[in-house]
């Protein structure tokens, strides 16, 4: 790629990020967070890809050699997950556990929330049986 892309790319990642820091968000008086708007999240994720863009070419595919995931915790429960090295990468026994070991703490954490959903519709239909 030649110089004067890589610095519009730069450019245009420097106008994503102003547009996404303004206007600026105060928490509530009562300590809940600053509003998150949906334009909000459209403009975050512009930014992060436009950052991205802006240090990486893409493969020949398109993908980048990173990724991110935006947990927007006005409605999602926090990032629940450990990131998974590839198994084609685990060469080593230790390696091979680790991954096994990541998996299944990963499992753990979806069994956890799979089990509050459980209850929680257990407990909706005991208070609607009474």
């Amino acid at each position: 790629m030649d110089k004067s892309n890589v610095e519009t790319l730069r450019q245009k990642a420097h106008e994503a990020l102003d547009k996404f820091l303004k206007p600026y968000r105060e928490s509530d008086s009562g300590g809940g967070w600053a509003p998150f708007t949906a334009e909000d999240e459209t403009n975050f994720w512009e930014f992060m890809w436009a950052l991205i863009g802006a240090k990486f070419e893409p493969d020949s595919d398109g993908d980048y050699p990173l990724n991110f995931k935006l947990t927007n915790r006005t409605y999602q429960e926090p990032m629940s997950f450990v990131n998974l090295p590839y198994s084609h990468k685990c060469n080593t026994l230790a390696q091979k556990l680790e991954y096994i070991r990541t998996a299944q703490i990963n499992l753990s954490i979806a069994n956890d929330f799979l089990k509050y959903g459980i209850d929680s519709l257990r407990e909706d239909n005991y208070a609607k049986s009474k």
